[in-house]
């Protein structure tokens, strides 16, 4: 039996994340992944059951850093259309800084199956608190009466949508500036 190592399971992670980027979702494979770091496949299995245990933990291990940079910067306690100011120029700072986990979180959360898999908001502290922040404002009449799940997907969607638009040169930050997404934003959320 072959004995784990960090190492080898950071290795396998790294080139999963390799190839989910740059050949995407469907076309990705433990074959490749093993060809991309020069690593039996065989191996890849002494670490992962399947391809998607592998992508769940490629999953995990983004999205842990994705937390941590939220509950460093997240600040629920402004006023809402502050904090929500603030969690879009989190985001940005986020996707500013490690542009490559947010494409690893959204592209795996796009999938219906894997969507089943990975954890769940109710997994995650900081997820847990925008929840009942929202929750809260919604008992005060400031955020609208919309399921949660359907208003948080909204909101977050339409982040990563500005993203994407400026990461494939679609629309340029001059066009229209991370700040000027907060008003449709508030729109969308407050009454």
């Amino acid at each position: 039996m072959k004995i784990k190592t960090t190492e080898h399971y950071n290795r396998i992670i790294q080139g999963a994340t390799a190839i989910l980027l740059t050949e995407g979702l469907a076309a990705f494979s433990t074959t490749k992944v093993a060809k991309h770091i020069q690593m039996a496949q065989s191996n890849i299995y002494v670490y992962f059951k399947n391809k998607d245990d592998l992508l769940v933990s490629v999953f995990r291990y983004h999205q842990k850093k994705y937390i941590q940079f939220l509950v460093d910067r997240i600040d629920l306690s402004l006023p809402p259309t502050d904090a929500l100011k603030n969690l879009v120029s989190t985001l940005d700072e986020f996707h500013s800084s490690d542009k490559e986990s947010l494409d690893v979180i959204w592209s795996i959360r796009q999938s219906t199956t894997l969507r089943q898999l990975i954890p769940k908001v109710s997994d995650d502290q900081i997820f847990i608190a925008i929840f009942q922040w929202l929750k809260d404002l919604q008992h005060q009449g400031t955020v609208r009466q919309l399921p949660l799940m359907y208003l948080t997907n909204l909101v977050f969607s339409a982040i990563i949508d500005y993203f994407q638009l400026i990461d494939s040169k679609e629309m340029s930050p001059n066009e229209l500036a991370i700040e000027e997404i907060v008003p449709p934003l508030s729109a969308l959320l407050f009454v």
